[in-house]
Order: C-alpha cells, then sequence, then structure tokens
C-alpha cells in the first residue's frame, strides 16, 4: 500500500507532531525528559513540552514531571482498529483454528508502507511460545509474511526495496546476500508460500501463505512461527503450509 500524501495547505501540523511524539516512545525509548522527546522528534524543547503536556490532560501521556510515558488511553487507537476492521474479525477464528491444528502460533499481517504489520495473533497454551504481538513492524525481509509480500510485488516494485535493503546478520542463518535474497524470494513466488529458519531470531522458524480477496487481490498474509525446538522446518512444509492455505481459501470465499 502506498502512502497518502496531501497537500500542506490541507495538513493539521500540531496533529502530525502529536502523533510523532506518541511514535517515538517504543521499546528503547519507554520514558522520556522534554529533551529527548524534542531530540526524537526534531522539534523544540518548547514544542515538545506543549505537545506532552497537552497530551497528558488528553490521558495519552503520563509524567512524574520529568519523564513522560505513554498512558493506557493509548490502547483505545489500537481498539478502535481492532473492533471497527473487519479483516481481522473475519480472520480471528481461522487463526484460532490453525492453532489448535498445528499447536503453534498464528497470526495474520498486512503490508503497510513496506512494512508487516501484525494485525491479529492466536497462540497456544504453552509456556514458550514464539511469534510477534499485534501492532508490530517488522522488515519483510525478515519474516515469512514480509516474504511473501515481496514475492507477490510488481517485479520493478520488489526489486527497488531489494536495491534499498540493507542486510544486517541478525543470526548466522540471516540471508545477506542480495542474489541469494532474490534467489529466495522468486522460490517463494514459484512455490506459492514461505518458510524461513531462524532467519530474524535463533530458534524461530516461520512459513506463511498469501491472503486474498474474491478477485484474487492480496490484502494480507497468514503464517504460523514457532521455537525450532518443538517444529522443524519439514514438519512446517508437511503440516503447516496445507493448514494455512486450507484456511486462506476459506477466507476468500468471505471476503
Amino acid at each position: 500500500m502506498k502512502p497518502f500524501v496531501i497537500q500542506d495547505k490541507d495538513r493539521i501540523a500540531g496533529l502530525h507532531k502529536g502523533l510523532g511524539i506518541i511514535e517515538s516512545f517504543n521499546e528503547s525509548n519507554p520514558r522520556m525528559t522534554i529533551a529527548e522527546v524534542a531530540r526524537e522528534n526534531e522539534i523544540t524543547r518548547s514544542a515538545a513540552r506543549r505537545h506532552l503536556l497537552t497530551l497528558a490532560e488528553l490521558g495519552y501521556i503520563e509524567t512524574d514531571g520529568k519523564h513522560y510515558w505513554l498512558g493506557t488511553k493509548v490502547l483505545n487507537f489500537a481498539n478502535a482498529y481492532l473492533t471497527s476492521s473487519r479483516l481481522p474479525r473475519v480472520i480471528t477464528p481461522f487463526l484460532q483454528r490453525i492453532t489448535m491444528k498445528i499447536g503453534e502460533t498464528a497470526q495474520a499481517s498486512v503490508l503497510e508502507n513496506n512494512e508487516v504489520v501484525y494485525i491479529a495473533k492466536n497462540s497456544p497454551a504453552k509456556i514458550i511460545n514464539a511469534g510477534w504481538d499485534v501492532g508490530c513492524r517488522m522488515n519483510p525481509f525478515l519474516v515469512a509474511p514480509g516474504l511473501v509480500f515481496l514475492a507477490n510485488m510488481p517485479e520493478d516494485s520488489y526489486q527497488q526495496l531489494l536495491a534499498e535493503y540493507q542486510p544486517q546478520p541478525f543470526t548466522p542463518s540471516t540471508l545477506t546476500n542480495k542474489k541469494e535474497i532474490n534467489q529466495f524470494v522468486q522460490t517463494i513466488r514459484d512455490n506459492g508460500y514461505s518458510i524461513t529458519n531462524q532467519q530474524y531470531e535463533l530458534g524461530v522458524i516461520g512459513a506463511a501463505v498469501p491472503l486474498r480477496d474474491r478477485k484474487g487481490n492480496l490484502i494480507g498474509a497468514i503464517s504460523i512461527t514457532a521455537p525450532s525446538s518443538r517444529m522443524s522446518s519439514d514438519e512446517l512444509k508437511n503440516k503447516g503450509i496445507p493448514a494455512l492455505l486450507d484456511c486462506a481459501q476459506i477466507i476468500r470465499e468471505i471476503i
């Protein structure tokens, strides 16, 4: 999906900056001072202070007078999406079905601004589970659903992303050679599914298939993520892929 861009005259700069401040809080920056928020968002300390105080008044930010952090009211945004969007509601029962059959985490994701965004998840009742939380964003070259998206892109769009991609060796199994990455994506395109083995995280494997609507348009991907200690790549191929394809076909008929 291409970014939605408007003209400057139609843009509310204050809203843009306020939401940017909310998004700047993350795992690396869970609590920040006014100066840190200003630096992260490239605004003045005075502007950062006013935005933080306003967000605190609205309940989206909490503070002890020096540090600021996200308030629980921010969860209203996620809840609004999950309750108003049809796709997560339709997919969730099928993710539950996959988990019951395979015994591992099933997820659904979409591609937004060239990032994989997880929109639904179902995990088994086990002590150790793999997978990423709803709302998590990932580089498409590093996870099974992302590679499915790349394999189903127009060739020119995919090649542009590949040219811009700067591989990093997150694990010894991470593909960093662009020629090998390209061959891998082409194989996924031919097979119609992707399987990754510790591509981003040690001990984690994954499989994904494309999710299409009745007209054949790509609308997302459904995937399985599992610890490699419990499931092998061959098991994912022989058990996981058929389960994903069956659910993807049923979902296609009702979306």
